[in-house]
């Protein structure tokens, strides 16, 4: 980058004479590193294989940017901070001298390459008697079998879930083959989506991946009546067609034990039936102080999450004993009742996002939206430290309610919550939940 001045001069005569000057900026070399070799790290949105050097003019801002995590040689490695403090994408500017940056991260012990998380109900609407297991792939032709030992041939679901990590940086090409009802979602996009009885048919979706970086998939397929087919397969312009293998797929975590409190003694009478794990949960809650203003008083079903998530859920019942009771998601960052925190709710007549930025003293800021469905879906996602609220009519197309950008922790408290703001008791049915 430079400037070039030109200045020609003639005198009376005709005669001239031209001078050149070219201004240069000053430029200084910038370093981004990580403390793994060979992790893909990005400078302006641009992703590169760090370390890798540039020249940038002096007082320009330049964006780093580092995938919270990533996979390496079957590894998997967790970003936890810029050698400078800032976040996992943030704003530089360009110092007077060299400089180098390092993300730092951890390898972590997470099962890689062994398949996806399955769990198969005895009911096309994700219901009824359970199996957990580890698929290595999904390559299924069951005909007029049954998946497994105590399951009918008909009306039956899979889910499958964990992520999927490629190795190109290209659009990749999804396909599913299915004989019933399939719909799949890469990185929280609804890539294939028919819900309907059919024969064996093909569909497909695409979505631009990168290489090494790890992102979440979601396979739901039902069977209704007659054969049952269900395949998993990808594709992109260096990777033939295939059955998205084993090496390239890890599971979700086994469903994790969850815990209940009355915060802020939501009354004695609050309880909670767990119909399936992580799953289906009917609360009942009561208590005057809801969830609002510096402090909350609700039920709460919840476990810890550490970093990003994506969860949501179906409120199938909402009994009201008050026009201002509440119920749906939220991430604490404790359980103390003044504590900061994000929530995707719902009132009686309207889907709320909430959120209180600050512990002791914060105050609940409230965006609202009307409701005109019987049954709602509400849906919180995490990423870094902002927050995004959505709600649906059917779980697949989401309504954004608004972003949120909060100083949380890195581990938060997560899960359903139901206030009465009331004496009376509310009770909700929370179904099918994805934790």
């Amino acid at each position: 980058v430079f400037y070039r001045i030109t200045l020609t001069v003639v005198d009376s005569g005709g005669l001239s004479t031209t001078v050149v000057r070219d201004v240069t900026p000053r430029v200084v070399n910038l370093t981004v590193g990580s403390n793994f070799v060979g992790l893909s790290l990005t400078l302006d949105g641009q992703p590169s294989t760090a370390p890798f050097s540039t020249q940038s003019v002096v007082g320009v801002v330049r964006t780093l940017g580092a995938p919270t995590t990533q996979m390496l040689s079957g590894v998997t490695y967790q970003f936890t901070g810029w050698s400078d403090g800032g976040v996992a994408t943030h704003d530089i500017t360009t110092p007077a001298t060299a400089a180098t940056y390092t993300a730092n991260y951890v390898a972590t012990t997470a099962p890689i390459g062994t398949g996806l998380r399955a769990t198969y109900y005895d009911n096309i609407n994700f219901t009824g008697k359970l199996l957990n297991r580890v698929d290595a792939d999904v390559n299924f032709d069951w005909k007029t079998a049954a998946p497994a030992s105590g399951f009918g041939v008909d009306k039956f679901a899979v889910r499958w879930t964990g992520k999927v990590t490629p190795q190109f940086s290209q659009t990749y090409t999804f396909y599913t083959q299915s004989d019933d009802r399939v719909r799949l979602w890469v990185d929280g996009k609804l890539v294939v989506n028919n819900w309907t009885d059919h024969s064996v048919t093909e569909n497909s979706g695409t979505i631009a991946l990168n290489a090494g970086q790890v992102s979440t998939i979601r396979l739901d397929y039902a069977e209704n009546v007659g054969n049952a087919l269900i395949k998993l397969l990808w594709a992109s312009s260096s990777q033939a067609k295939q059955i998205v293998p084993a090496s390239r797929l890890t599971p979700s975590p086994a469903v994790a034990s969850f815990s209940t409190a009355n915060i802020n003694g939501a009354s004695s009478n609050g309880t909670t039936t767990t119909l399936t794990t992580g799953i289906n949960y009917d609360l009942t809650a009561g208590g005057v102080g809801g969830i609002t203003s510096t402090a909350d008083s609700f039920r709460f079903v919840y476990r810890s999450i550490a970093g990003d998530f994506d969860i949501s859920t179906r409120i199938a019942e909402f009994t009201k004993s008050n026009s201002h009771a509440k119920a749906g998601l939220m991430a604490r960052s404790s359980l103390s009742s003044g504590s900061a925190y994000v929530g995707a709710l719902i009132t009686p007549t309207q889907n709320a996002s909430q959120y209180r930025s600050t512990t002791n003293g914060g105050t609940t800021q409230t965006v609202t939206g009307s409701l005109s469905f019987a049954e709602v879906w509400v849906r919180l996602r995490r990423v870094g430290d902002t927050f995004s609220t959505f709600s649906s009519a059917d779980g697949v197309t989401w309504s954004l309610t608004r972003t949120i950008t909060i100083n949380a922790p890195d581990t938060m408290y997560v899960g359903m919550a139901a206030s009465s703001k009331s004496n009376a008791l509310t009770t909700v049915r929370f179904r099918d939940a994805t934790f």
